[in-house]
């Protein structure tokens, strides 16, 4: 069983930005536990030999300058490349997990972004090998992992991580945006963010998620013009949970939408007080900071 619902929302740090020198570090969540936050939340990456660690990036262009690819590596290499300012390795998911099992708040949410679908029943076993059912609760960017991590674990709060689009136009603007930036990288034989992105786009939203194929090695973007739709839906509001979205491409009007079709609401982006101040109107249920200063 989970715990009662608070009445403010839950305040999460948001990849622990700010508690370390580099993000999602196992130092900076030690920290983050002793603070006042209600929560952290951070991103699975799987290696070659389907190991997890944890790392927002399908590269770790942001770990030191290396733009190895997760997916591409095994454990061993992962674990032997070091940061070069802190001199420590890429952190594994089961070394997150046993430090926020070994502490003693049990009111600690444990915010799971799951970056790449087909390795939720791993993510599960760990969980239930630290006993921490009752504190997780999962996002991600793509349908199909909170899909599958619905059916093994019903009980789990899922949020649904998109953009919300207002106007076909605009959407369609996007879609050529990303299809101009991709092409040009290509042909200029440059890196760019766009080879490792995959973006989806649709009007009425695709119910179904029949779409999307592997997501290992990259990094997934959805836009929709609606708030997820079909068994898809279902299983958000099955859940307790909802959608998660950028607090600057929302307002009272979508708040009142989430709240109108059963969806709970993450906003994200927050980095100041002011900016609580502001998202108050739209009533979220969970607040992603990027600041370890903020407070309620």
């Amino acid at each position: 069983m989970y715990k009662k619902e608070p009445i403010m929302p839950l305040l999460i740090s948001h990849r622990m930005r700010g508690f370390d020198v580099t993000e999602s570090s196992l130092e900076g969540l030690a920290r983050a536990l002793n603070s006042s936050f209600d929560g952290v939340e951070f991103d699975t990456r799987v290696s070659l030999d389907r190991t997890l660690f944890v790392n927002h990036d399908p590269d770790l262009h942001a770990f030191g300058g290396h733009r190895l690819l997760i997916s591409n590596c095994d454990a061993r290499e992962l674990s032997n490349l070091v940061h070069p300012v802190t001199g420590k390795p890429l952190p594994t998911l089961r070394e997150f997990l046993a430090i926020a099992s070994a502490h003693q708040r049990s009111d600690f949410y444990i915010c799971i972004d799951i970056k790449e679908s087909g390795y939720e029943a791993q993510i599960v076993e760990l969980i239930k090998t630290f006993q921490l059912m009752e504190r997780v609760i999962f996002f991600s960017w793509v349908p199909q992992a909170l899909m599958t991590m619905h059916a093994i674990l019903p009980e789990a709060p899922l949020y649904f991580s998109y953009y919300p689009v207002t106007g076909r136009i605009y959407l369609l603007a996007l879609k050529a945006r990303a299809q101009f930036i991709r092409l040009y990288g290509s042909l200029m034989r440059k890196p760019n963010r766009y080879a490792q992105l995959k973006s989806y786009f649709h009007g009425p939203f695709n119910s179904d998620i029949d779409d999307l194929c592997n997501s290992v090695g990259f990094e997934t973007e959805y836009y929709s013009m609606r708030l997820p739709e079909g068994k898809f839906g279902e299983a958000l509001r099955k859940s307790n949970g909802g959608v998660c979205v950028d607090y600057r491409l929302i307002n009272k009007d979508f708040g009142r939408a989430c709240r109108s079709a059963g969806f709970k609401l993450c906003c994200y982006g927050v980095r100041d007080n002011a900016m609580i101040k502001k998202i108050g109107s739209m009533q979220p249920d969970i607040i992603l900071t990027d600041d370890p200063d903020v407070t309620k």
